[in-house]
């Protein structure tokens, strides 16, 4: 069996927040929403992916959440990503 390796590399602009608080007490919708400060970054972020023919785990794996694990990891079918 031939494996396919296929890697793609994506870029994009990114930002730094640096102080955000959500205001959701007001019954008004226009008193509502958010508020925050931060940087633009030109050079942004980097991210690579490799398609290696398989959507199977190799070890059993869990995910979590927060502090507990709340359900094993399993198989994803093709076209879906969870993060």
């Amino acid at each position: 069996m031939v494996q396919m390796n296929i890697m793609v590399t994506e870029r994009c602009g990114g930002h730094i927040t640096l102080l955000f608080s959500i205001w959701k007490d007001s019954h008004l919708a226009r008193s509502q929403g958010s508020r925050g400060a931060g940087l633009n970054v030109t050079d942004g972020v980097e991210a690579t992916v490799e398609y290696i023919g398989s959507n199977q785990p190799k070890i059993k794996k869990e995910i979590s959440f927060g502090s507990q694990l709340d359900k094993p990891a399993g198989p994803v079918d093709d076209g879906e990503l969870f993060i």
